[in-house]
């Protein structure tokens, strides 16, 4: 997938205005796609989970760090072998719950659950 710098700079200043209205002083920075390997391979900090419906998990909460990878997936959710190449890599399955969700509500409703449990 090929992304504009325009349209990084547009996803940029739409973090950087949602910050700025909930008084979030960490921007998240926005970065151009990825191939799942690609960003597996790249430095990622040692929490990492990733969003696994259906895959039994431990209490993963307990082990998040403000700096922290989450990988969610497509429509229809990842792969079998896309979660195992995940583990793989360090990251955690977590289960937010019994329903799947759309792929623009998962990272919403994995950041506030986040952004309520950690320090």
């Amino acid at each position: 997938m090929i992304v504009t710098k325009k349209k990084l700079d547009h996803w940029q200043g739409i973090a950087i205005a949602a910050c700025e209205q909930c008084g979030m002083n960490i921007v998240p920075q926005i970065l151009a796609p990825l191939s799942l390997q690609a960003w597996l391979e790249s430095t990622l900090p040692e929490t990492r989970f990733v969003l696994a419906p259906e895959k039994e998990h431990s209490n993963v909460l307990a082990q998040a760090q403000p700096e922290l990878a989450l990988l969610i997936g497509p429509e229809g959710g990842l792969s079998e072998t896309e979660i195992l190449t995940a583990n793989q890599y360090g990251f955690k399955n977590w289960c937010i719950g019994h329903r799947v969700l759309r792929t623009e509500t998962a990272p919403v409703v994995a950041l506030s659950i986040l952004n309520y449990y950690l320090p």
